[in-house]
């Protein structure tokens, strides 16, 4: 007697793995500044299955300002005041809220005695009007 077996092959492919993230780290080219200097800041996001390496950045606590809010590198300044100052910027994964990374900052405070001696401001104008 012989016994034969079929293979049926199945018509539906196999379900595509679920991108998944499973870190985000984040870097600063200095951590120590002086009052008003600026760092470079990069993100690196770890995962598996084709995920998003995309990132939004906020400033957790302290002060000074970022580049951007989005990308994988950004410049972080510090303000320039009269005592020293520590900011906690932080990178979310767009992809997963839940995985974030933190940096802190640590700015000196201005020299004893320096003081501004003025900002100045600069625009271009979209249009005049006449008499206006």
């Amino acid at each position: 007697m012989i016994v034969l077996t079929a293979l049926v092959a199945c018509s539906n492919p196999p379900p595509t793995p679920t991108p998944t993230i499973t870190a985000v780290t984040v870097s600063a080219a200095s951590s120590t500044l002086d009052a008003g200097a600026s760092t470079a800041l990069s993100a690196t996001v770890t995962g598996a299955n084709g995920f998003s390496d995309a990132v939004n950045w906020s400033i957790v606590s302290g002060t000074g300002t970022l580049s951007n809010t989005t990308g994988a590198k950004v410049t972080f300044t510090a303000l320039s005041l009269n005592t020293a100052s520590t900011t906690v910027i932080r990178a979310t994964s767009v992809q997963d809220s839940s995985k974030s990374g933190t940096v802190t900052i640590n700015a000196a405070a201005l020299p004893v005695g320096a003081t501004v001696t003025g900002v100045t401001a600069t625009a271009t104008p979209t249009s005049l009007i006449a008499g206006g």
